[in-house]
């Protein structure tokens, strides 16, 4: 198994890999945070991927430096969005519902 891309998901948080198996498919492995993003440490939650799912995380098939990278994409979101909501919160009443596209 060959991995050939790490991709990430915001909402909610996943993270996976892409793979071409041996008949030459492409597949992706995804992985739900479940709450993995309360512990707001990249080089963690990399260990944990590591450990827990090493066939596909592991060093010969992607960098674990990658893997962090991506991980902290999602926690930057994650955290932004957590902000955003609560200002969104104070701002309830400024807008009509015609403001609002749905």
């Amino acid at each position: 198994m060959q991995a050939t891309n790490l991709v990430i998901n915001f909402s909610p948080p996943q993270i996976g890999i892409v793979y071409q198996q041996p008949n030459k498919k492409k597949k992706i492995y995804k992985i739900d945070f479940n709450g993995m993003e309360k512990i707001n440490d990249s080089e963690k939650i990399a260990s944990i991927l590591y450990s827990n799912h090493s066939l596909y995380f592991n060093e010969q098939n992607i960098p674990k430096e990658q893997v962090i990278q991506g991980i902290e994409q999602i926690l930057q979101t994650n955290n932004s969005s957590r902000r955003q909501k609560k200002s969104s919160l104070l701002q309830y009443g400024e807008y009509d519902d015609d403001d609002i596209d749905l």
